[in-house]
Formats: structure tokens, C-alpha cells, sequence
């Protein structure tokens, strides 16, 4: 790892080119006490530079870590993030509590949480973030992806403990949607255990959430459960137990929802306990059962593909391989290009070398099931908290 008092300048139009480089970015220089200058933020966009939901993101982990900023305001295309400076192979300083961020738009929630809980794992007591924005639109994880998906299985890998609470959806244009995060931090001097996800096993079932909020009819989150249930017993022949799938429906009312929206989350489970996510949501004029095909055809193109990890949730593990003990690997299809940004700045900042190896184990497949599966792979830096 490069010395930890030298600014590091990343270009920020590379490859994904959006928000995903300035969240790693800042989440690893906070951890890592290493000042960065990320210049060209989305230089590529017809809007470049930073939105409500980078600022957020930017002003919550300079709460967290006491860190000096500037360029932290709307449209602003660099951004120079200084935290204080880290010992030799510990984190930087960073204390846990109670902390809150308002996006004040619909921006995501969400990828709030993405940059913060990296962050957290490593400070010196537990927290509680409470965050106001989107939870459920376009262009992010929703808040169901993150409690079905993501957070049983950075519990199950890396032992990391931590809860989020959906107090309240919040849907585009207004967000004002509210969710909590409880973050119990890794002891210290302990490192975060490596994720190893190489054997996709058998599916043993699906759960998920199908929710129909403020104006719209409770009879489409129904209709979204019910067509999900029959696609999935369709696709996977009429031997399947039917109990086997299970999508709880959610109906708030206008009172417990800001605006209007509906949508469905799936998460499968496989029977060596791999998770795999898959989510939709809904839009004007579009068919209940459209929507929870969408997330069907979704899921089952991970699963025939017999990966380990779903398409969504590749690049949010990369941060986290970056950091752990030991050797890490994760089964997957062809790397996406949010997954090849988080390799490149975990790489910079880090020092550690990822590589990508084509996996062979369903050589020859035509339907999808295995062709362009890899490996991607890491020897962590083995951070921990002195």
C-alpha cells in the first residue's frame, strides 16, 4: 500500500464513471487515512459533477471520520477527501454513534448505506445511522435487496453483524423515505474473515417481498406474489414443492409511504447457503405480472448460470475482499462493469491485486448456464482496529 500522507488523484470519468468510483474511493480513503482527489466526476454524464445523492454520501462519511473537505457541493466535478492518517496496517481513526444524513431528494438510501458500512465495520463502538432519501428507484439496489439479500450473506462470509430497518419507503420524485442502519463493528485487532463462494449447490427455495404503497391498489402487490410463484413453479418443473416459494406482500398506506410506487425483490437460496437477489420495480402502464417476470427471469438467469453471486451484488463485495484476511474468491458471471470499476479503485488505493480466472466447471453450455462464468479473486489486506 502506497504511503498513506500522498494524494492519490483518481479520475472519475473511467470506466462506470458515476457514482460507484467516488463512494469506494471515499469509503477506502476514510478507512485507509489516505487523502485522494477524485477529478472528471461523472464527466461522462449530461449532467456531470456531483448530485444531492454523492453529497450526501461525501458529508456523512466526513462526519464519520472527521475528515477535511473540498469540492463538496453540487455539480462540482473534484472533490479533495483528507481523513486523518492511519497507522501501518490498522484503520484510521473512526468512532462510532449516532449519525444522520438527509439526501433531501430521491436519491438513494441505499447507496448510502454502500459507502458508510465498510466504514463502520472497522470504528470503535456501534452505530446508528438514520438516512432519508429514496429507498425503492431506478438505477439502485433497493432497500429489500440489502435486508434479503446482502445482509444475510456479508453475515454468513465475512461475520460482519449488521441491521437495517425500513421505516419508511420513499419513492421518486420526493424520496423522504426513512432507513436505519445498525452496524456492530468487528473486535478489535480482529480482521474480516475472507468470502469464499465457489459452490452454487442446489436451489432449496425463494423468499421475498412484493410491496404496493401509497396510492396504488394492494390487489398489485397480490398479483406481483402470485405471478412470481406460478413463473417460478413453470420454470422449475411441476415436482417442486410450492412452499417452497414464499413472497411476503406489503401493503403501506399513504402514511407510511412518501409517494406512490410498487415493486418486487426476490432472493434465492441455494443449499450451501448462497444467495442470489433479483428485483423489480414498477411503472406506469406496466402489468403486475410484467414486473414480477422481470424479477423472475432475473433470478433464474443466475441460477441456471449456477454462479454463486448474483449480478447485483458483485461489485458491492469487491470493497469488502479488499479488506479481509486471507484469500477470497467469488463464483460469478462475466464481470459487470460497476464490478470492474470497484476491482480498479480498490486496486489503486489498496494495493491488492485481484485476478480473474474463466470458470470451466460447465464448459460448453448454449442456454446460458455457465458460459462466461469466472472467478474473481484476492489476497486481502487483513485491516483490523488496533
Amino acid at each position: 500500500m502506497a504511503d498513506s500522507a500522498e494524494l492519490l488523484e483518481i479520475d472519475g470519468s473511467v470506466l462506470e464513471g458515476g457514482g460507484q468510483i467516488l463512494r469506494n474511493a471515499i469509503a477506502l480513503s476514510s478507512l485507509l487515512g489516505r487523502p485522494v482527489q477524485i477529478c472528471r466526476i461523472r464527466a461522462g454524464r449530461d449532467k456531470p459533477g456531483l448530485k444531492a445523492q454523492h453529497n450526501a454520501g461525501i458529508q456523512l462519511l466526513q462526519q464519520i471520520v472527521k475528515a477535511d473537505c473540498c469540492g463538496c457541493q453540487r455539480d462540482s466535478q473534484t472533490v479533495t477527501f483528507r481523513p486523518p492518517p492511519a497507522g501501518a496496517g490498522s484503520v484510521s481513526a473512526i468512532a462510532g454513534g449516532n449519525y444522520s444524513e438527509d439526501i433531501g431528494t430521491a436519491g438513494s438510501v441505499c447507496l448510502l448505506v454502500q459507502a458508510a458500512l465498510p466504514v463502520l465495520a472497522f470504528a470503535d463502538s456501534p452505530s446508528l445511522l438514520s438516512l432519508r432519501g429514496g429507498t425503492n428507484v431506478d438505477f439502485a439496489p433497493p432497500a429489500e435487496h440489502f435486508t434479503g439479500t446482502l445482509a444475510p450473506l456479508l453475515e454468513s462470509t465475512l461475520g460482519l453483524r449488521f441491521r437495517l430497518s425500513l421505516a419508511r419507503r420513499g419513492f421518486y420524485p420526493r424520496g423522504g423515505g426513512q432507513l436505519a442502519l445498525e452496524v456492530t463493528p468487528a473486535p478489535r485487532g480482529a480482521p474480516l474473515a475472507p468470502i469464499r463462494l465457489l459452490d452454487p449447490g442446489q436451489l432449496v427455495r425463494v423468499t421475498g417481498v412484493a410491496h404496493a404503497c401509497g396510492a396504488i391498489p394492494a390487489r398489485v402487490a397480490q398479483q406481483m406474489a402470485s405471478a412470481a410463484r406460478q413463473l417460478l413453479l413453470t420454470a422449475l418443473g411441476s415436482n417442486t414443492d410450492p412452499t417452497a416459494f414464499f413472497v411476503d406482500i406489503v401493503v403501506d398506506k399513504s402514511s407510511q409511504s412518501v409517494g406512490n410506487g410498487c415493486g418486487i425483490s426476490l432472493t434465492a437460496h441455494s443449499s450451501t447457503g448462497c444467495l442470489l437477489g433479483a428485483n423489480a420495480i414498477g411503472r406506469r402502464g406496466v402489468p403486475a405480472h410484467d414486473v414480477a417476470a422481470e424479477a423472475v427471469n432475473q433470478l433464474l438467469a443466475d441460477v441456471k448460470r449456477g454462479v454463486c453471486v448474483d449480478v447485483h451484488t458483485q461489485d458491492q463485495l469487491v470493497i469488502f475482499m479488499a479488506l479481509a484476511e486471507g484469500e477470497s474468491a467469488i463464483r460469478v458471471g462475466p464481470l459487470t462493469l460497476h464490478t470492474r470499476t470497484a476491482v480498479h479503485v480498490a486496486e489503486m488505493l489498496t494495493g491488492v491485486n485481484f485476478s480473474v480466472s474463466e470458470d470451466t466447471t460447465k464448459p460448453g453450455k448454449t442456454d446460458g448456464g455457465g458460459e462466461g462464468n469466472c472467478v474473481l479473486s484476492c489476497r486481502g489486506l487483513g485491516l483490523k482496529r488496533d
